[in-house]
Order: structure tokens, then C-alpha cells, then sequence
């Protein structure tokens, strides 16, 4: 009779099994057969009963008349990232990255991700952090999952995270796989434009020098270095009416005006 485990040779063998006692002998060791599978499922068993009804005149079925088997199951499985390295647009939504079970299971599995800073922050400047729960439902082999990425209007060039399976989150006779760690790159999708904050400046000839700003139209997380030519067209350059050129003009990162 199936208990946890499933007879018709899902698990084990179901049937009438006969025994027969030769004459003298009191003891008879029979087989049930059982399936050496591949599916991560935990212990399982099955009650065996001695049929009565089928016993001959005189022999009556004694205690324990029932015997419960467990199948003790010997597979294991592993977890591992199905690429070690994505890539998502800043602005293309969350990161997918994908978990692979080495073989099925009986029942959910349910993994934990931890994410570490490289070049990229978490806490939702870059990426939202973890950790993120993966869940492979019984039979199920790969699952995807979400990293919610931020989309800023900073240009900070590429950045990076990594992503790691956690092995002590993993149940009994589930370890982690190669590769265990994944690298997620966001690439960036942010431009910025240089341009003068004004179309014309003047200044008297006994003032000084004329200060004109450039502007970004949105952040940078490093240094912008611009260089700016002057063209003769009334004035005279060269030290004549106004310095050579070109000036070096550096704007910081976090700035936008200089």
C-alpha cells in the first residue's frame, strides 16, 4: 500500500507477492522491487500486509501482520547559475538571471541569492540589493529571476555586480554548483551635452576676463574634461585683444555647471 512512495514502478514495484514456505523452513526473504531514480525527494516509504484471506486452513496471519519499507534516497542535486555573466541596459528593466537544479525534485526547493558591490551600489542607487529568494516548484529544473535595476540620468559608464547562491540556504543533500557566482553588467545608457550657458557674453576691457560657464545636461560620476578654441572675429587673439587658447575646462563629477 503506497504511503508516501508511489507503487506501479513510480517508486516501487505494487503487487500481490507471493512467498512460498518449503517444508522445515520458517524463514523466506523475498524482493520488492524498487526505482533507482533520479529525482531529489526526500525519504519515502510503503506498508506491506499480509493478505489472510489467502492463507491456507490452520494459518492465521500473526503481529506484525504489517510492515512499513522506507526507500532511503540517495540523490543529490545541485544549483548553479546557467551563465556566469549577464548584461542589461540601464533602462531595459531588471536583470534576468537564471538558476539551473541539476535534477528535479519531489517538492519546492527554495534558494537564496546574495548580491556584492563591485563597481555598481545597491540599495537601489545602481540595483535594488537582495537577498532574492528563488523558489524551484517540484519537477521544475530552471528559474529565472528579477534584479531591479535604477534607471538614473547619470553617465557613469558600465558598472558591475555580483550575484552568489547562498549554500548554507540550501537544503539537505542540496550543494552549490559551478558557476556559483554570476556577474551582472549594466550598461549604460545615459548621454550628456556640453554647452555654454549663454549664446554671448561681454565684458568691459578694463574688467578682467570674461567668464563664461559650461553646462552638462546631467550629472557625470567622474571628471569631464572639455577643451574650448577661440575663433578671431572682430577681436584679436593671440595676446592681442584676448588670450591663445584653447582652455582646458574641467567639470567634476556631480556637477553640471563650471
Amino acid at each position: 500500500t503506497d504511503g508516501s512512495a508511489t507503487g506501479g514502478g513510480v517508486d516501487y514495484t505494487s503487487g500481490l507477492f507471493t512467498v512460498t514456505f518449503p517444508p522445515g523452513v520458517t524463514s523466506v526473504p523475498f524482493n520488492v522491487p524498487i526505482n533507482n531514480d533520479d529525482i531529489y525527494e526526500g525519504n519515502e516509504n510503503f506498508l506491506l500486509t499480509i493478505n489472510s484471506s489467502a492463507l491456507p486452513t490452520g494459518v492465521t496471519r500473526g503481529d506484525p501482520g504489517e510492515a512499513t519499507v522506507t526507500i532511503v534516497d540517495d540523490d543529490r542535486a545541485t544549483v548553479s547559475f546557467e551563465e556566469r555573466i549577464y548584461s542589461v541596459i540601464e533602462n531595459a528593466g531588471p536583470a534576468r538571471p537564471v538558476l539551473i537544479l541539476s535534477n528535479p525534485s519531489s517538492t519546492n526547493i527554495t534558494v537564496q541569492v546574495r548580491d556584492d558591490d563591485n563597481t555598481a551600489t545597491g540599495g537601489g542607487e545602481d540595483y535594488t540589493s537582495g537577498p532574492y529568494l528563488v523558489t524551484f516548484i517540484a519537477g521544475v529544473t530552471r528559474v529565472p529571476f528579477d534584479v531591479p535595476i535604477t534607471d538614473d540620468d547619470v553617465r557613469e559608464g558600465n558598472e558591475v555586480f555580483d550575484l552568489i547562491i547562498e549554500g548554507r540556504s540550501l537544503p539537505n543533500r542540496v550543494t552549490r554548483g559551478n558557476p556559483g557566482r554570476s556577474t551582472v553588467t549594466i550598461l549604460d545608457d545615459d548621454n550628456v551635452t556640453v554647452s555654454f550657458e549663454r549664446p554671448t557674453y561681454s565684458v568691459n576691457e578694463t574688467d578682467g576676463p570674461v567668464r563664461p560657464a559650461l553646462v552638462l545636461s546631467n550629472p557625470s560620476s567622474t571628471d569631464i574634461t572639455v577643451r574650448v578654441f577661440s575663433t578671431d572675429v572682430a577681436a584679436t587673439g593671440g595676446g592681442v585683444d584676448h588670450g591663445p587658447g584653447p582652455y582646458t575646462v574641467t567639470i567634476r563629477a556631480g556637477d553640471t555647471r563650471v
